[in-house]
């Protein structure tokens, strides 16, 4: 804008003292004076900061001209209704009335302005004009605006939030569940090898179980209860790595474009989940894009507020989402897809496993235009090499395994699972039974397979108490896809670790493997 003009005189006005005169014009605030039907008789040069009008432009306007088309209703009905208060004989002395308006600039922008209206009577006490004192307002409404978008997405969080614990819930109960099912299945198997008629409807069984079991697990990922292994990584490279996977996930009219910036600040991540989130997000975009379209796939670097964060942003040129789908997307088993097609439950797990890596998930999305979701990571600060490696065999005495589990079907499948594989297996029900039978056993006991929440003392307390008399001791935890009330239990032991409690045998045997070779543990 150039320099304000020249004041106007103040017409309408009585001539007062100069420092009521000077007031007027040097104030921030508009003042202005209205004969009763609207028209100005009187505006202050501040109009030129607020709209970009001089005080003589400003005062040949219409009232179409000064307000906006709802903000002039708004100022109608409400000099209606003061007339009409008045000519009731209704209206106490110094009244006024506060209104909120919308009003155009000389720029075609608007603002927001807080006008105060008062009546200007005569030597009777009748309304002969109006006064106005109009100020800018348009920082308060946009930090309203903000702080309700913020209300809103607090209020969405709270609901996903109490969501997620009842999917836990569920997934607790399917969990034992699914674990007496594919238990009985696989033991079925073992006792008949060879019957044509009767292993194809167990394999089927197992199948089903499988996938339920993998359902629960995108339960899980939803509700953010499931344990991970994080550990520095780049994400350039986990895309970079990923991106030969996801391009067999999408049919030839689809293009891949990955856009990704060197030497990102390494963020603390579990590269499975990170996986998961790439490939469940490319499957969404390849059924929004049904006859084609481009994907692309961008990382960088973000500061914001003096913290560095790693942006990961996937973009669709798909059909997009309406408001209404938009504010439903990360629900759980919310689709709009057809019945069978689809669990509802992708975008969920993705907001969940966003979310316990620490991080913020937004998505933008119009019909017809497509969508893109922007996941915001915390980098990790300076931190040692990683020196974390797979393990190099087991021990060559055959290892004693202590199994103690209060689920019986459990109990029989971690048994049934290792009894065979050249272990010396000693089970027990309880912790208590445990130190008991550890007590008695005279020889080592190489390795602790225990479930997290036990009558009596907890796993971790089990193996805090077996480990001040077998240093040498290793614990393998079985725990809830859904972890237990402790996570400090379990979150921090090595991946390698933990076995689920929908475990397949060949899994255990793996982890079992893993736990017993474990990098730290004292030599024999």
């Amino acid at each position: 804008m150039t320099d304000a003009p020249q004041q106007a005189p103040l017409h309408g006005i009585p001539e007062g003292d100069r420092l009521s005169r000077l007031l007027v014009e040097s104030s921030f605030d508009v003042f202005a004076i209205f004969d009763l039907e609207g028209r100005p008789l009187y505006v202050s040069p501040s109009v030129y900061h607020l709209r970009g009008y001089t005080a003589e432009e400003a005062m040949r306007q219409t009232q179409e001209e000064r307000l906006t088309p709802r903000s002039r209703e708004v100022a109608r009905q409400a000099l209606a209704e003061g007339l009409a208060v008045e000519r009731a004989g209704q209206t106490p002395p110094n009244s006024f009335r506060r209104l909120e308006l919308e009003q155009p600039c000389k720029d075609g922008s608007t603002v927001w302005v807080e006008s105060t209206f008062t009546w200007i009577r005569d030597e009777t006490r009748r309304p002969v004009g109006i006064l106005s004192v109009t100020r800018d307002i348009s920082a308060r409404r946009r930090a309203e605006a903000d702080l309700a978008e913020s209300q809103l997405q607090l209020r969405e969080a709270q609901k996903l939030e109490a969501v997620g614990r009842l999917a836990g819930g569920i997934a607790h109960e399917f969990n034992n569940l699914m674990t007496i099912i594919l238990g009985r299945a696989q033991w079925l198997l073992s006792l008949h090898p060879d019957d044509e008629t009767l292993r194809p409807q167990l394999q089927m069984i197992e199948r089903a179980g499988q996938r339920a079991a993998h359902l629960t697990a995108q339960l899980v990922a939803f509700c953010r209860r499931q344990s991970f292994a994080p550990r520095r990584l780049d994400l350039s490279g986990v895309v970079r790595d990923a991106v030969p996977a996801l391009r067999r996930l999408l049919p030839r009219g689809i293009e891949l474009i990955t856009r990704l910036a060197e030497r990102l600040p390494p963020v603390e991540a579990d590269r499975m989940q990170l996986e998961h989130v790439l490939r469940q997000l490319t499957l969404n975009a390849r059924d929004a894009m049904p006859a084609g379209g481009r994907l692309t796939i961008e990382t960088a670097e973000v500061a914001r507020a003096g913290a560095h964060s790693v942006l990961l942003s996937v973009v669709d040129t798909g059909v997009g989402m309406d408001d209404e789908v938009r504010g439903r997307a990360f629900e759980p088993f919310f689709t709009t897809k057809e019945v069978g097609d689809g669990t509802g439950l992708g975008l969920a797990m993705v907001y969940g496993s966003v979310l316990q890596h620490g991080g913020r998930i937004e998505l933008d999305s119009l019909p017809g235009v497509g969508a893109t979701v922007r996941m915001l990571l915390p980098a990790a600060g300076a931190d040692p090499a990683d020196a974390d490696r797979l393990p190099q065999g087991l021990p060559t005495v055959p290892p004693t395994i202590l199994i103690v589990e209060d689920h019986r079907a459990t109990a029989d499948r971690l048994a049934s699972a290792l009894r065979g594989q050249g272990y010396t297996l000693l089970t027990s029900p309880s912790a208590e039974e445990a130190l008991a039978v550890a007590a008695a056993h005279r020889g080592p006991i190489d390795l602790l397979v225990t479930g997290v929440m036990l009558a009596g003392l907890n796993g971790g307390e089990l193996a805090a108490r077996l480990q001040r008399d077998r240093p040498g001791l290793r614990t393998l935890f079985v725990v809830e896809d859904v972890v237990e009330p402790d996570p400090r239990l379990v979150l921090r032991a090595p991946e390698r670790w933990l076995v689920h409690r929908t475990f397949s045998p060949e899994s255990l045997l793996e982890k079992v493997a893993h736990a017993l070779a474990g990098r730290d543990a004292p030599a024999r």
